[in-house]
């Protein structure tokens, strides 16, 4: 149990930590007169955006937010699999029901902690959605150290078998198309991106950004690289 909490504790904690700095940090190079606590709100409600939670607007436009950087997600998942594997290895996790519990120790703290960044985050023009941060976070967590705690546990096999075969079937094509749809984005994203690397940098030398500010929009701009891809993958097949 404790193994869990903090384990999550270590994963809220650096995520948190790493994207309130990124726009804290873009912030002040960007010249803005506010304080750094309008810049510590805006990075917690990207840290909840990039768990696919609703940022909804309020105000004469009005509108929701739900595009999430994949790529700061993927970085999210992969510290949330460390976080398993640590968390399973400390607890000493050897059956598919002590995975279970680590993954249930691991997700529940850290959906509790995102409802609270949720109700903190909060301001005047923008607010998170607290039902969804109570559970996408925590569904995602848990999924994610399940899985590590299995592997980490060695009991794959056990587990698989319990999957009824159609479903196998299923996942498996759903799989190979998806790898298949993602590297397709990928490759058209490449030469897209090699055709237009002209206009690019015209863009980036026209913000002024500064170094700082230009490894931000550096950063920002893999941050979204998978969703160019799947925005590239989806043009190819008339998406």
């Amino acid at each position: 149990m404790l193994a869990g909490i903090a384990a999550a504790a270590w994963v809220v904690a650096l995520t948190w930590a790493a994207i309130v700095g990124l726009a804290i940090v873009g912030w002040s190079t960007a010249g803005s007169t506010a304080n750094s606590a309008t810049a510590t709100r805006l990075g917690s409600q990207l840290w909840l955006l990039v768990h696919h939670v609703e940022l909804q607007l309020s105000g004469p436009g009005g509108g929701s937010v739900t595009f999430a950087p994949l790529g700061l997600t993927i970085g999210v998942v992969a510290l949330m699999y460390r976080g398993g594997i640590v968390a399973a290895r400390s607890s000493g996790a050897r059956t598919l029901a002590d995975c279970a519990r680590t993954a249930g120790a691991f997700a529940l703290p850290y959906a509790t902690v995102a409802v609270v960044v949720a109700g903190a985050s909060r301001t005047a023009g923008v607010s998170a959605s607290v039902w969804q941060a109570a559970v996408f976070p925590g569904v995602l967590a848990l999924a994610v150290t399940w899985v590590a705690a299995v592997r980490h546990a060695g009991v794959q096999a056990e587990a698989f078998v319990r999957v009824p075969v159609s479903v196998r079937i299923v996942a498996r094509g759903v799989l190979r198309l998806t790898l298949l749809w993602i590297a397709l984005g990928l490759v058209l994203l490449v030469v897209a991106a090699s055709l237009s690397a002209g206009r690019v940098d015209a863009l980036i030398a026209g913000t002024h950004a500064g170094t700082v500010g230009t490894a931000i929009l550096m950063l920002a701009t893999l941050a979204f690289a998978p969703n160019g891809a799947v925005w590239a993958g989806s043009y190819a097949i008339g998406g």
